[in-house]
């Protein structure tokens, strides 16, 4: 046995260069973690800061997006199963008595609006009877000033007549798309870590990893294409924007412009020009090659979430000049929509924050910054306008993402609390506060012109819109009246004001009940996303009628140039 060689120094060297490397590694990584544990703890203070101690959920603060999601106390459903959208009573807050047999939720006797009677108080205008006269009806079911008139989804018509067929196969295969898109960002699939994986301008548009698995499993869907109404097209531009995806083409004008060959060779497309195709679009605001746009362009119905976006009359005119779009909400945080049954929401609003809002003041259109001058008009010490910057260029390893959901928890905690929260316009005439603030049960004032809110608000066929938010014309035109202001915050206070009547508040409360009511039967990607799909749907439905493509009972001859039915 030959003995063994004694270690040298070359041998010494690396083995303290290898324990020093070792040394260096571990230091790099308790230096990583203590300093996310100091960023936790900075959000936590501030949020208190902000909030006081007692106001903020501390499941918030203290949640690990890498642990499991916290569990959603709701009955389970199967999306395509049952007669309506079911999700439980005391999960969309109703009670009892204000449910019916198929789980629809009502307000109260008499509606939730604060002006039943007489005209609304300038600013103030109902969006259903804003609809009228110079705006064109949208899709003119639902916008007759009359809440008698909506529908509901349950409609036996719509569920016995409507089938909708789903182009699926090659490029049009959806379920690799969202897979690919879920893996490299790392999602998770009930989107549990979504407000920790992505920034809020990214987040808000994530709409069809929720939507697409309903499609695929829903009863309305058919097989058979001569069955179906409608075709939807597997064609998913927002997840695949800048990814590169197994068995897809390799850049997105690539697939792109494959999907475009693909579905103007089908036969089913052929058949009335795209006019009964259904695509989704959730951000206008990305590049759009010319295949895509024409397509989009030559009368195919849009499924989108920014229906006046500022590019969006540039890049695709012809669809705004007739029926092709279909609105659909905003996505919500994950700890507003997934607020627990019950209502929660009503058991900790604060005086202190009556009046909620927070964001930039600094946007394109609107006059936004004049809400600080509005808080100058309300009752002091109720109101909670804080001027809050997202962080555009955020990566994963820049520190701008923890920064970005720091804020969302800032809103959360703030909406939590609050009894009436500020919606003004964006870049679009509607911004994700609207659907934030209903699903936190805090009554959105919406602060948009009345020629565009009606056009942006999703599901006005289904969705008493003044039962469960207030309208007011937006600050650029309220300065051009003299004490504009001044006379909105006076009206605000006497119709939601801490010091209003007592009716005003029983009012107020019914609205912020109902609030939450409408977003978990129709607005919820997580906790209802069978009950927004089935909205989607019947909107498509009556729009289909609208243009003329299918006979129905809310047929209305279209004045717009559509096909006729063949």
């Amino acid at each position: 046995m030959a003995p063994k060689k004694p270690i040298g120094k070359r041998g010494i060297r690396l083995m303290l260069a290898l324990l020093g490397l070792i040394l260096m590694i571990s230091g790099l990584m308790f230096l990583s973690a203590a300093s996310a544990k100091m960023r936790r703890k900075a959000g936590r203070r501030q949020l208190r800061l902000m909030y006081g101690g007692s106001g903020v959920d501390e499941n918030l603060l203290a949640f690990d997006p890498t642990s499991s999601a916290p569990a959603v106390d709701k009955k389970e459903h199967v999306p395509g199963e049952g007669a309506a959208s079911a999700v439980v009573d005391e999960a969309a807050g109703a009670t009892p008595s204000s449910v019916d047999t198929l789980g629809t939720a009502h307000a109260p006797e008499g509606g939730c609006s604060l002006h039943s009677r007489g005209a609304d108080p300038w600013p103030f205008y109902k969006v259903m009877k804003a609809s009228r006269g110079d705006v064109r009806e949208y899709p003119a079911v639902g916008w007759l000033g009359d809440a008698k008139n909506l529908l509901t989804l349950d409609d036996a018509r719509f569920r016995s007549d409507f089938r909708f067929y789903i182009h699926d196969d090659g490029v049009f295969n959806t379920s690799q798309v969202e897979d690919c898109y879920l893996r490299k960002m790392g999602i998770k699939r009930d989107l549990s870590n979504v407000d920790w994986k992505l920034p809020v301008f990214k987040r808000m548009y994530l709409a069809e990893p929720a939507i697409w698995p309903v499609l695929r499993t829903h009863a309305l869907r058919t097989w058979n294409p001569e069955e179906a109404s409608l075709f939807v097209v597997g064609f998913s531009p927002f997840l695949t924007e800048g990814l590169t995806c197994p068995g897809f083409p390799s850049s997105s004008a690539k697939y792109e412009a494959e999907v475009v060959k693909k579905l103007s060779s089908n036969k089913w497309y052929q058949r009335k020009g795209g006019f009964d195709h259904m695509i989704f679009f959730m951000r206008f605001g990305m590049k759009m090659g010319a295949p895509v746009k024409q397509m989009l362009d030559s009368g195919s119905l849009v499924v989108t979430t920014d229906r006046l976006f500022w590019n969006v009359v540039k890049v695709l005119p012809n669809i705004f000049k007739s029926n092709s779009v279909v609105m659909a909400p905003y996505v919500t945080p994950y700890y507003l929509d997934t607020t627990p049954p019950g209502e929660p929401e009503m058991q900790n609003k604060h005086n202190d924050t009556w009046y909620f809002f927070a964001g930039t003041y600094s946007r394109r259109f609107g006059g936004r910054g004049k809400l600080a001058v509005l808080a100058e008009h309300l009752s002091q010490g109720f109101v909670n306008f804080t001027d809050l910057r997202v962080p555009k260029t955020i990566t994963p390893n820049n520190g701008l993402l923890q920064h970005s959901h720091e804020i969302v928890g800032q809103a959360v905690a703030g909406i939590r609390r609050s009894s009436v929260c500020m919606s003004p316009q964006g870049d679009a005439v509607t911004s994700g506060r609207l659907f934030e603030a209903m699903a936190g049960g805090c009554v959105p004032v919406m602060i948009a012109p009345k020629e565009g809110a009606p056009v942006e608000l999703p599901f006005p066929s289904l969705i008493d819109w003044d039962s469960v938010a207030l309208f007011t014309d937006n600050f650029d035109a309220i300065s051009k009246v003299k004490d504009g202001i001044n006379v909105t915050g006076r009206v605000m206070e006497e119709l939601v004001g801490p010091k209003a009547s007592a009716e005003a508040h029983a009012r107020l409360r019914c609205m912020q009940r109902q609030a939450r009511r409408v977003f978990v039967k129709h607005l919820s990607y997580m906790q209802n996303p069978l009950g927004l799909t089935d909205s989607i749907l019947l909107e498509v439905w009556v729009l289909l009628q609208k243009r003329g493509l299918i006979q129905g009972p809310f047929f209305l001859d279209s004045k717009t140039e559509t096909p006729p039915v063949s």
